[in-house]
């Protein structure tokens, strides 16, 4: 059986390829998408185990993809990472549904033990 499948979605090239050498690494499987419109695309076609979701993305935000994933796949996990951390965003994307929420910037250890979660 394969190893799960993390779809990373996360506008910032230098943090997406981090992301993704740090899952990879800890022996998950890793698709990127740069944004919420490539994301959903992603979503369809490769069917992920889990999603790591930046908030804040041109275009389709991280809240707008996260209510689409609740309407679409609502058994997906979703952890949420940001920069712009407030108790207010962690409390509404946790309201969404999101499985966890990472302030950026963050230990790869602690993307490591949420994605193991």
């Amino acid at each position: 059986m394969p190893p799960p499948l993390v779809l990373v979605v996360e506008d910032d090239a230098v943090m997406r390829e981090s992301c993704q050498q740090t899952l990879e690494r800890s022996g998950w499987r890793v698709v990127t998408a740069g944004d919420g419109f490539s994301a959903l695309k992603a979503l369809r076609l490769r069917d992920p185990d889990l999603v790591v979701l930046d908030l804040k993305m041109p275009g389709m935000d991280g809240v707008d993809f996260l209510q689409h994933v609740r309407t679409d796949r609502p058994q997906l996990d979703v952890i949420v990472i940001t920069a712009y951390s407030s108790v207010g965003s962690a409390v509404e994307c946790m309201r969404l549904g999101a499985y966890d929420y990472l302030p950026k910037p963050f230990d790869p250890d602690a993307l490591r033990l949420a994605v193991g979660r």
